[in-house]
């Protein structure tokens, strides 16, 4: 993930922020579920 050399404006922000949730919720729920397997 590339860092802007301006600041980004907060809604630009929370988009990005909003964007990585799914992703980050997703690989938790997979390592919880191969956790739970074992």
């Amino acid at each position: 993930m590339r860092r802007e050399k301006r600041r980004l404006p907060g809604r630009a922000w929370v988009v990005t922020v909003a964007a990585q949730v799914p992703v980050i919720a997703q690989r938790g729920r997979v390592l919880a579920a191969a956790a739970l397997a074992r």
